[in-house]
């Protein structure tokens, strides 16, 4: 397959944009804090992200078992297939039901402290979540649950206080950041050909500003229910718990030779998806 002909600048552009899942699946924890931060703890929810993710563990795991076996060499995944939710099998579901077993305690801490109390805690855990990371690659406290737990009191702030900012300056804080991510990444890519790089991490201070911006002028929408998002997002979750899978990453890509054979075409793939990935599971859980 004739690859697709991407100048070397094109192709460092396209690697800023493979970051949009952070931002989506920020925006996707902002709204399960905002929506549960002053409900009651709902066990069916938890029951059912966990039977999802359990039963398509397991049955591509006795999918592959029995049509290709040979692809299945490690024994530890297998044991970790059939307890996907503690083992870190999928790194996102793992971090979120820690987040959700612990929200009562976190929805606590909400009603506790005071607005001003609440507001110098976030402040002095930003310090070592995102302000160091951001500037230094040093995450030496922040994973996956530790992350999630912060943006669910963010999120709890915002629905007991708001913010005061204006839409103006909302507006101008999202353009701001953006522009400081990709300018950076764009720049450094050139420069070093390094991909992943602190300023485009789930966790670091433009990335949240941006999540923070763009998820309170979203609250600000009245478009009520869209039919044809709600269809699309309603599968997203079993999407992402099979492509997601470490049998299914291990056979799809390679088996995709055409396009495993154009770098351009992959890339181009990726930049066009990857933001929108975690927005559909977003619409998914909200609906």
């Amino acid at each position: 397959m004739r690859q697709l002909p991407l100048t070397i600048p094109l192709r460092r552009v396209l690697y800023c944009f493979l970051h949009g899942g952070e931002l989506g699946v920020n925006l996707f924890i902002l709204i399960s804090g905002y929506m549960t931060a002053c409900s009651t703890f709902k066990s069916r929810s938890l029951l059912r992200v966990v039977f999802e993710t359990v039963f398509y563990s397991v049955s591509i795991l006795l999918l592959y078992l029995i049509f290709n076996p040979a692809v299945v060499d490690s024994g530890s995944n297998v044991v970790k297939s059939f307890i996907p939710c503690i083992s870190s099998m999928y790194w996102f579901v793992t971090s979120y039901i820690g987040m959700v077993i612990v929200s009562p305690v976190l929805r606590l801490l909400l009603n506790r402290l005071s607005q001003e109390q609440l507001r110098r805690f976030l402040i002095l855990m930003f310090v070592p979540l995102s302000f160091i990371p951001t500037f230094t690659h040093m995450d030496f406290i922040v994973n996956g649950f530790v992350w999630f737990v912060y943006l669910y009191l963010v999120a709890g702030y915002i629905r007991l206080w708001g913010v005061s900012w204006s839409r103006r300056l909302n507006f101008r804080l999202i353009v701001l950041s953006f522009a400081v991510i990709y300018l950076s990444s764009f720049a450094i890519s050139c420069a070093c050909g390094v991909r992943k790089m602190p300023l485009t991490a789930m966790n670091s201070i433009f990335m949240l500003c941006i999540s923070v911006c763009v998820f309170r002028a979203a609250s600000e929408l009245k478009n009520g229910s869209i039919l044809s998002i709600n269809m699309m997002a309603s599968g997203s979750f079993a999407v992402y718990l099979i492509h997601e899978n470490w049998l299914v990453r291990k056979t799809l890509w390679p088996s995709l030779a055409s396009i495993y054979s154009s770098p351009s075409l992959v890339l181009l793939f990726e930049a066009l998806f990857s933001p929108v990935r975690y927005l559909l599971l977003v619409f998914y859980w909200i609906s």
